[in-house]
């Protein structure tokens, strides 16, 4: 590779120049042709009415067909917020109920919270944690071996302000 570009390299040069040059020479008449030619076969498509009429019709059904797939998603959005401020009114009624009964509406947040940390804990027991650290670690101490007791100084200027 080394004797062919100590033989040929002001030729391989040359020739890159020349073709770079005459890329930008055309290219205003490459792009104004393929803009023609784009346009001519645009013009073609769109002279046809029956073309033209199939093209609208299935850009119609698709979307029709989106209209109605986002219809019924809005109908179970719809459906599932109603639920929820339904639930919402009941937990309003209970809580007004039981504050009329002198009881805390609050409390029955806790006892349902208490049913369930006693339900997840009756159920699956959990590891023991191991330390991350072990219990004589001291960082600032300055003792321990594998920090390295050089830090790097501030970037920029130290001056004080101004």
């Amino acid at each position: 590779m080394g004797g062919l570009l100590s033989q040929y390299g002001w030729f391989l040069l040359l020739g890159i120049a020349l073709l770079c040059a005459l890329y930008y020479y055309f290219e205003p008449l490459l792009h104004s042709r393929l803009a023609a030619w784009t346009q001519k076969t645009e013009m073609q498509h769109f002279s046809d009415p029956d073309t033209v009429q199939k093209r609208h019709e299935a850009m119609h059904t698709s979307r029709m067909q989106m209209q109605q797939q986002m219809d019924a998603a809005s109908v179970l959005f719809m459906e599932k917020q109603k639920k929820r401020e339904e639930e919402m009114r009941r937990e309003k009624i209970l809580a007004w109920e039981r504050s009329q009964e002198g009881k805390s509406h609050r409390g029955q947040a806790k006892l349902s919270r208490a049913e369930a940390a006693e339900a997840s804990a009756s159920t699956v027991p959990k590891p023991q944690k191991q330390p991350l650290r072990s219990k004589d670690r001291k960082p600032l101490d300055g003792s321990s071996g594998s920090s390295c007791g050089w830090r790097q100084g501030r970037r920029g200027p130290t001056t004080g302000g101004g």
